[in-house]
């Protein structure tokens, strides 16, 4: 089913409301393969098989968040990842593939590889069952070994989120970043009113280098931006 939101929304929107009424995976900007998912689970009997061939924003986006969450309530076999190989001649999309038993018994541990053709595997890796259901954000698992033993390594640690950041949403749409720029300022003393404002370029390796590096944001440079709580509560995006 590659059907994507905006396809959905342009041609069929009347049988993308039906769906959201019917199924509890549609949830944001869904694509179609996501109640398909969820359909298939429904009408598969107890102990039997489902496997797909989707997209594979399925194992990271946003918008597929709830369909892991009700995959994950089931006994996951195995993902493989198709994302470099051209798989459809006519299809701009990055296949995955997936294996899942409809059985809460949770015994396997989980295969996850990327593929480099139909049958050729770049990385294989297996990751226990203890780990792998602790949490729905699995594209970490399709790392090579070094890269999953770092990030294993880190979830150990407190994340950011726990402790140091109230609130992480997605990344900013263009128009969003315009919104965002109207409202930046310099400010020589920020108060306690004030959001400090920090890019990818102002980031190095543990620390933050606001105030000490000139932020550069869409053809403008600042020495202390920041934004005030009011005017970022206003612009503050909406899932």
């Amino acid at each position: 089913p590659y059907v994507d939101s905006e396809e959905m929304k342009k041609n069929n929107n009347d049988k993308r409301e039906k769906y959201k009424s019917l199924y509890k995976s549609t949830q944001g900007n869904w694509d179609l393969f996501v109640p398909f998912i969820e359909h298939a689970i429904k009408c598969t009997s107890e102990g039997g098989i489902i496997s797909f061939i989707v997209k594979n924003s399925l194992i990271g986006a946003k918008y597929a968040s709830k369909i892991r969450e009700l995959i994950s309530e089931l006994d996951v076999i195995e993902f493989r990842d198709y994302s470099r190989v051209n798989v459809f001649k006519d299809r701009a999309v990055y296949p995955l593939t997936f294996i899942i038993k409809n059985s809460n018994i949770k015994d396997l541990d989980i295969i996850m590889s990327k593929m480099v053709s139909i049958n050729e595997e770049k990385i294989n890796n297996i990751i226990p069952r203890s780990k792998f259901y602790k949490d729905i954000f699995w594209d970490k698992y399709f790392s090579d070994k070094h890269t999953l033993k770092i990030i294993n390594s880190m979830e150990q640690y407190t994340k950011l989120g726990d402790d140091l950041v109230s609130d992480i949403q997605s990344a900013c749409t263009v128009n969003e970043a315009y919104q965002i720029k109207e409202i930046l300022f310099n400010y020589d003393h920020p108060a306690s009113d004030h959001l400090k404002f920090i890019n990818s370029g102002t980031i190095d390796c543990y620390k933050s280098l606001w105030g000490k590096k000139k932020t550069q944001y869409i053809k403008q440079s600042y020495n202390n931006p920041c934004v005030e709580k009011k005017d970022y509560n206003r612009y503050q995006i909406q899932d």
